[in-house]
């Protein structure tokens, strides 16, 4: 069974990691000093976007943001996806995101996108058939966690997007194998995970040395362990730390009716 995203385009999750991603690669950016291409490597892909259904998870996401301030208004996300979003309207997948945010640049680039599934292959083949000789889209049917480690030259950024699902176990223990070989080539890299407890996103962190960046919200009332109370976003050896991140997603959180914490190993 391979998952599909639709119900789920949007939600607070999403917003989040997709924040945090465009500001990771906006950081790499203003550090790259090669003239080479942006090299972006996502693991488990998703569709170029998404349109949005009537009964959907971006309703307390993407939906519950109508208006930002300050340096928000700015950032590469929301110049990009915008806010007062309704059904019907389009959300944009990981990848698409980044690659608008290059293209708003002019940085050329080059894509690895893998993904397990015939219908995401056919989506992005079709959103990816007439583009510039500058970019680069190379799209393979295969587990991403295995994919990595044919990534041939140095990446710019590698994301690590599972859906944790229908096996969440595999995909936690996938994530730590790839974490231990990422890290002994000292990529730069991403990790998105769900949080149900402190455990699992603790052991990743632990792992990886670095901080993970998590949106916590109030599940007060539900004790169960099945409930899902945060997102976050573990960030490895991409410089990320400046007043203007942290004050971002001090804000971004709020407006998620969440609150910004920082899991440090």
């Amino acid at each position: 069974m391979t998952y599909d995203h639709y119900c789920n385009a949007g939600n607070k999750g999403d917003v989040w990691k997709h924040v945090i991603l465009l500001s990771a690669v906006r950081n790499v950016l203003r550090a790259k000093r090669s003239p080479d291409p942006f090299f972006y490597c996502e693991t488990h892909a998703g569709r170029h976007s998404y349109t949005l259904q009537e009964r959907g998870g971006w309703q307390s996401g993407i939906g519950s943001i109508n208006c930002i301030h300050g340096a928000l208004m700015h950032h590469p996300y929301f110049c990009i996806q915008g806010t007062g979003t309704e059904s019907g309207s389009i959300y944009h997948g990981s990848w698409s995101l980044v690659a608008e945010y290059l293209r708003s640049q002019e940085i050329s680039f080059e894509f690895i996108l893998c993904d397990l599934s015939p219908q995401v292959r056919d989506n992005i083949v079709k959103h990816t058939l007439q583009r510039p000789e500058e970019e680069t889209i190379d799209f393979r049917l295969a587990d991403g966690f295995s994919e990595v480690h044919k990534v041939p030259n140095r990446p710019d950024i590698i994301f690590i997007d599972p859906p944790y699902y229908p096996e969440p176990e595999h995909d936690w223990i996938s994530c730590q194998n790839v974490i231990g070989y990422l890290q002994s080539r000292h990529f730069p890299f991403l990790v998105w995970y769900p949080i149900f407890d402190d455990a699992q996103p603790q052991s990743l962190v632990n792992l990886a040395g670095s901080p993970g960046y998590e949106l916590i919200w109030d599940v007060s009332e539900d004790n169960s362990t099945r409930t899902m109370r945060g997102t976050g976003m573990l960030i490895v050896n991409i410089d990320m730390i400046d007043e203007t991140t942290t004050t971002d997603l001090t804000d971004l959180a709020q407006q998620l009716g969440g609150r910004f914490w920082l899991r440090n190993a």
